[in-house]
Formats: C-alpha cells, structure tokens, sequence
C-alpha cells in the first residue's frame, strides 16, 4: 500500500533526479528522447527535448514532465504558458525570463525560475553569441500540452 509518506519520498526523489542528475544525462546522445514540436517559435530558435514522462504513482491522472529547453543565440521562445506550475533550471548560457506584467529577471547557470500555471511568459537568450540550456519540469495532468502560444 503506497501512503502519503511514500508519495512524498518518491516526489522528492523525483526532484532530486531533477536538479542533482540530469546534466550528466543529457552529454549522451539522445537515444530515447522524445522531441515535442515548437508551437511558439520555430525550430532553430528553440528546442525542446523530453526527456522524463512519467506516470505518479498513487496520483492517478498525474505525470511528470521533464525537458532541456535550448534556446539559440538571441532568440526568444515567444509568449505562451502552460497549465501546469513550470519550474526551470538554468544549465547553460545566460536566461531572461519575463512573466507577462512582470519586470524580466536574468538567470545564469544554477539559478531556478518559477511560472505559475497559465501565466503567460518568455525566455530570451540573454547572449548574441552563445546558445543557452535549461531543465524545465512540472507535474501535469495527462493530455495537458507542454506549451500553448499566446496569440
């Protein structure tokens, strides 16, 4: 019988794959990942690669959700939210991110940002000339999109 104690424990373990382990996992090449088409911006500009979907147990409906975000020299992934809290890591580069009606703040690597569930917001690549990378994870309900542009 799984008890709330045990979904906790495996929540925070989950978490801590999240920020403690994944950086080694992504210097393989890309056997088993998932690419998720690019609604807000085209391709060359931003990447998303799946990397954890999986089901919670005893969370019926529920699943999370894990993906590196690359995002070109300079470019932007466009407003658009999700309907899940995002939580994203920066690994790489230099981020802005801004949640619409909010002052934009910019990460370096090792720093986290927050977007609540249905804010609209934005990365930019805060560099011309170096790419940027970010984990980004959220706990979702099965079916919900990762991203929904804002029009």
């Amino acid at each position: 019988m799984v008890t709330p104690t045990m979904r906790s424990w495996a929540t925070l373990a989950v978490l801590g794959v999240v920020f403690g382990g994944f950086q080694a996992a992504f210097a393989h090449d890309g056997a088993g990942q998932e690419e998720q088409p690019q609604a807000p911006v085209a391709a060359p500009q931003l990447k998303r690669t799946v990397v954890i979907k999986s089901d919670l147990e005893g969370m019926p409906g529920k699943q999370m959700l894990a993906w590196v975000a690359e995002i070109s020299p300079g470019a932007t992934s466009g407003w658009h939210y999700h309907p899940y809290d995002e939580f994203v890591y920066i690994l790489d580069g230099a981020v802005t991110m801004q949640v619409e009606g909010e002052a934009p703040v910019t990460l370096q690597p090792g720093e986290t940002f927050r977007a609540p569930a249905n804010a609209a917001h934005m990365a930019t690549n805060a560099s011309e000339t170096s790419p940027a990378k970010g984990m980004v994870f959220g706990l979702t309900s099965k079916g919900e999109p990762l991203a929904v542009p804002v029009k």
